[in-house]
């Protein structure tokens, strides 16, 4: 989980960035691929890939699950909505073995993203 949160806190530092500089209209003809098609892209788990160097659990700036579990509360707190986040963080209880707030997060993915909160209870919570 550390290396998620690792690469989480990485996004969310990029976008800021990103969202700081002003707006370029006239680069969006260079774009090449749709929003829909990353996030099939960024969903489709049937390639494994090698984390890069810095993400590598070992190299991650958090020493702790607490540390990562600080580091998803931020996201949250940042996007409420965002699903990938909530996920994160209900997994993060799970990995702490704390159930209850496993459940908590559960029930917030639900109604943020139904398939992914469906896909959390049949890995993590369906005993």
């Amino acid at each position: 989980m550390k290396h998620i949160a690792a690469a989480e806190m990485g996004l969310r530092q990029m976008l800021d960035g990103t969202l700081k500089q002003p707006a370029t209209p006239e680069k969006r003809s260079e774009v090449k691929v749709s929003d829909e098609e990353v996030i099939k892209m960024v969903e489709d788990r049937s390639h494994k890939a090698q984390a890069p160097e810095q993400l590598r659990p070992e190299n991650t700036p958090f020493k702790s699950a607490d540390e990562a579990l600080a580091s998803f509360k931020e996201a949250v707190r940042i996007k409420a909505d965002y699903g990938e986040a909530q996920f994160n963080l209900a997994l993060t209880y799970v990995a702490l073995n704390d159930r209850k707030n496993a459940l908590e997060q559960y029930n917030l993915l639900k109604t943020i993203d139904p398939k992914l909160a469906d896909d959390f209870f049949q890995r993590y919570l369906k005993k």
